[in-house]
């Protein structure tokens, strides 16, 4: 965004300011941040549940841009991603780290010497994370980073979702798709992009034929920050358009028209995309900010299916080596496995008995190792919930009691949390063994449309029913803030995103900053800019 554009967006907030000096702009932009993210500061505070945090990092040049963004639900069960800390470091920092206190305002340049590990601890701290902090997703290069250790050594609060103040650490998993293409593409693939192209493209009228396609394919366009698989499977795409709709073109010059393709490059296309076309969509479901982690599972459990479906067919094995990416497909889900189905688990629609037609039918035999860890970790995790909710219930009888009645004396106590421990089990074996919430139930249909998961909202079904499973809804909430994702869909398939650029204007570290997150708190309150631009963001 330029400086007109800052001035735009103070002139439809402050209408009555005299916009004058860049400087007078810069200095009303940053009051305005400031106070925004005090705003943001105590809503979190006042968020019923504990909050997740993601990381970015994007290579600009000799700069590395790195994002927070911090994940929770509010009182109305609303879902929030906002970012809560943007800055930027310098490619070999470490070299320069002396020379920091001897430039002019250096107090300001302490970014740019700055580890990941020390930003986020002053991140975690300038927002009062410590008491809410539930776990991180970290990019690949960073995921076994000491930033975990350092967060977990100022944790105050007492989590119920954390296991002995472990913070969860999940990989990102639009990473873990990405890592299926590690050899794309190979010979047959390369030769079938080079020949379809010099076939689409190789007359003006062809290549207006060809800029039509493009035009009409409803996929992200790639850039030159794209993975090397996904600029191919858009091309293939291209191509199994181009001859769906000019199957058999007529020859204008048979002395320089080029010959058609063979049907078998046809065919590795084809292979290619079908592979490649449930990877694309998992990415885009599992990036987008209005799809939960209840939604993660059944995106990469398709990747799964069809890599499954797919190993021993002569014909895709010409183009991808499937049983190589479904064994690092499988090496990864072990990592993300058991809380995607936790997830799962607490959606109505699905519960637990899908989880396990899933993995029978996936694993065999071997599948009583995964239901067991699910079915484990679910009642772990409700014991310590219930537990949390029967406190708050005993507080209220504790002030029931200031006020006249007798307190509980042991042998009462006693029979009170052998009580409890009952009625928490009827409440969870309740909610397992009921019934199953329509897939499109209209009482919990969302207003937005979400990928691949219908309009069904989990977050309006939970608050609907958090009176009949009190135990249950304290953990769905903090279970749902979870994230497993540390991009944006706008950058989730691309190594970079244009809006770190703006740590290349002439702009303070601060203000870039200012810029990118004030942007993204206005898109998730609903308000945008004064020229009704798009404020997102790249996490």
């Amino acid at each position: 965004m330029s400086i007109a554009g800052f001035r735009h967006v103070l002139a439809g907030m402050y209408p009555t300011s005299s916009m004058i000096s860049r400087v007078g702009t810069e200095e009303q932009f940053i009051t305005m941040f400031q106070n925004e993210r005090l705003k943001l500061k105590e809503e979190i505070a006042f968020a019923p549940g504990g909050v997740f945090l993601s990381v970015g990092n994007w290579e600009l040049g000799e700069k590395v841009i790195t994002c927070m963004a911090v994940h929770f639900i509010d009182r109305e069960w609303k879902r929030h991603r906002k970012i809560i800390s943007c800055f930027c470091s310098e490619l070999g920092d470490a070299e320069s780290e002396h020379y920091i206190s001897i430039l002019p305002n250096w107090e300001n340049m302490i970014y740019l010497s700055s580890n990941l590990n020390s930003v986020s601890r002053q991140t975690v701290t300038k927002y009062s994370l410590e008491n809410k902090l539930l776990g991180v997703v970290l990019p690949e290069p960073v995921k076994d980073s000491a930033m975990i250790l350092d967060l977990e050594k100022i944790l105050t609060g007492k989590n119920y979702l954390l296991a002995k103040c472990k913070l969860i650490n999940i990989p990102c998993s639009v990473n873990v798709v990405h890592q299926l293409f590690i050899s794309v593409p190979n010979g047959l693939i390369q030769e079938t992009s080079i020949k379809w192209f010099g076939y689409m493209t190789h007359s003006s009228p062809w290549k207006e034929k060809y800029q039509q396609i493009l035009s009409r394919m409803c996929l992200h366009r790639p850039s030159f920050g794209s993975k090397r698989w996904y600029s191919t499977f858009y091309l293939m795409e291209a191509v199994l358009q181009f001859n769906k709709t000019f199957p058999d073109p007529i020859q204008e010059d048979s002395s320089w028209y080029p010959q058609k393709p063979s049907s078998k490059s046809l065919e590795a296309a084809e292979s290619f995309c079908l592979v490649a076309r449930p990877i694309y969509q998992a990415i885009r479901v599992i990036s987008s900010s209005r799809s939960a982690i209840n939604s993660y599972f059944h995106a990469l459990w398709s990747v799964r299916t069809v890599l499954q479906e797919s190993s021993g067919n002569v014909r895709m094995e010409r183009v991808l080596d499937i049983k190589d990416m479904l064994k690092t497909f499988d090496k990864e889900w072990k990592k993300l496995y058991l809380w995607l189905s936790v997830a799962v688990v607490l959606d109505p629609r699905y519960k637990m008995r899908f989880l396990e037609h899933c993995f029978r039918q996936a694993y065999g035999n071997g599948a009583k190792t995964y239901i067991s860890d699910v079915r484990g970790k679910i009642y772990e995790l409700f014991f310590r919930y219930s537990c949390h909710a029967d406190q708050q219930s005993r507080n209220n009888d504790m002030e029931m009691n200031i006020h006249g009645s007798d307190p509980l004396d042991v042998t009462d106590h006693n029979y009170h949390e052998q009580a409890t421990y009952e009625n928490s089990l009827r409440e969870l074996h309740a909610y397992l063994d009921g019934e199953l919430c329509p897939l499109n139930d209209d009482n919990y249909l969302s207003s937005e449309a979400l990928p691949q998961n219908g309009h069904f909202d989990i977050l309006k079904w939970w608050k609907a029913n958090a009176s009949i499973y009190p135990a249950l809804a304290i953990l769905a909430r903090d279970v749902l803030a979870i994230s497993a994702c540390a991009v944006s869909e706008e950058s989730a398939f691309g190594e970079t995103d244009e809006r770190v650029y703006l740590f290349n204007q002439k702009l303070s570290h601060e203000m870039a900053e200012a810029v990118i997150c004030t942007q993204d708190w206005f898109q998730d309150s609903g308000r945008s800019d004064a020229n009704g631009g798009n404020c997102s963001v790249p996490i």
